[in-house]
């Protein structure tokens, strides 16, 4: 994250996000006063520092902006697989493969497809070779 004077930036493929109400901004705001926190108006303002703030992931991926809090390759991967995919998505398929594994080849195929690009994507941005 880049401060200068009231502008702060996010860092490559990151966003900002308010800790105070975990609201989601751009990848550069102007600090200042705001009138608002955890949707609560605030007559006399708050005035926002860079320590209100940190950077979370934000990017694009497969024509979907994602934004992710994920710390670790792990935690992104499976937020970028549930982009797609629902945990109960992932488990009905892995049911329906135990029960008719031919029936379910492909959309088993699709699931690894889908599963590779997010491993490869969290890899390229955790600098992971």
């Amino acid at each position: 994250m880049e401060i200068n004077n009231n502008r702060l930036t996010a860092s490559t493929n990151k966003v900002l996000k308010c800790k105070i109400d975990n609201i989601i901004y751009s990848n550069e705001i102007t600090m200042g006063k705001t009138f608002y926190r955890n949707g609560t108006y605030v007559p006399e303002g708050i005035q926002t520092t860079a320590n209100d703030y940190e950077e979370i992931w934000g990017f694009d991926f497969e024509n979907t902006f994602v934004t992710s809090d994920a710390k670790t390759y792990e935690q992104l991967t499976t937020d970028l697989i549930r982009v797609k995919y629902s945990l109960d998505a992932e488990l009905a398929l892995l049911a329906n493969i135990r029960t008719d594994a031919n029936k379910y080849k492909q959309e088993e195929a699709d699931f690894q497809t889908w599963r590779t690009k997010c491993k490869q994507k969290a890899k390229e941005l955790f600098n992971i070779n």
